[in-house]
């Protein structure tokens, strides 16, 4: 019976279904390798055309054969056959629908756990490690455009006295805030980066020194003029310190930048 052709095919079709599913959904998980979703619909759809075959030939052959019953016989199997061959679609369908479903959710944990890598948790801004990748590949390019290129790094004062007093709870919160601020304030907010503890940098692509001096300034008063507030633990008024390091001959790396920004906090500080 052509039933049984269109079965065995079905049942070939749906197993290379589920190896190949399974195979993709290991290589995704193990490096990311995206699921060919080509393959897997033409092989579901080879399987669901073979199990709606299998049925459609059975139920024609049931109906060419009238004088047999459904009660019992050939026609109990033939009715068995059909609800196999339906189930077996089904469970192709099903299968697909699964394989699309662990594919999404495989990409949403790749992109929470990028997400986690590259950003500080706290304050949601880039972390340390982009901080460096980024303004490594700013260098290069200021380096080959002749664009100046600047780098501000800034510190609250007295932080470490600020959480004992408040809480950390208290310095957290400024820390989101002082993001928050700078982010409403600047042009430049995907240039911000919290480089460790209080310090927060903030990169400035064709800045001069003059320019990124006066932006220092600017962004001291916006962070320090108006006190911030915490509901029931009150307001706090901090101040913070603001260091510039710019792009020159012998300020000429990433890690030169970084480090001579960091000289010039404690150098503002020191004549505070």
């Amino acid at each position: 019976m052509k039933g049984v052709y269109f079965v065995s095919y079905a049942v070939m079709a749906t197993i290379g279904l589920i190896i190949i599913g399974l195979a993709q959904i290991r290589n995704k998980k193990n490096d990311g390798s995206p699921i060919n979703f080509m393959v897997l619909k033409a092989v579901a759809a080879i399987a669901v055309v073979m199990w709606i075959g299998s049925a459609a030939s059975v139920a024609a052959y049931q109906l060419s054969n009238a004088e047999e019953t459904w009660g019992g016989g050939p026609g109990t199997t033939n009715l068995i056959f059909i609800i196999a061959s339906v189930v077996g679609a089904l469970f192709v369908a099903f299968f697909a629908w699964q394989m699309i479903k662990i594919s999404r959710e495989l990409d949403l944990n790749r992109r929470e756990l990028k997400d986690l890598a590259e950003h500080d948790a706290l304050t949601k801004s880039w972390n340390r490690r982009i901080l460096h990748d980024n303004l490594k590949a700013e260098v290069e390019r200021a380096e080959k455009s002749g664009q100046p290129l600047s780098l501000l790094m800034i510190d609250v004062d007295n932080f470490t006295k600020l959480n004992k007093e408040h809480g950390y709870k208290v310095g957290d919160g400024i820390l989101r805030e002082i993001v928050s601020r700078i982010n409403s304030s600047s042009a430049l907010s995907n240039t911000i980066y919290r480089y460790e503890d209080d310090d927060i940098a903030f990169m400035m692509p064709g800045a001069n020194a003059d320019t990124a001096k006066n932006e220092a300034e600017r962004l001291a008063k916006v962070l320090s003029g108006q006190p911030y507030d915490f509901g029931s633990h009150g307001t706090v008024s901090i101040s913070v310190s603001v260091g510039v390091s710019t792009l020159s001959g012998s300020v000429n790396s990433a890690d030169m930048m970084i480090e001579n920004t960091t000289r010039a906090v404690m150098d503002v500080k020191i004549n505070k």
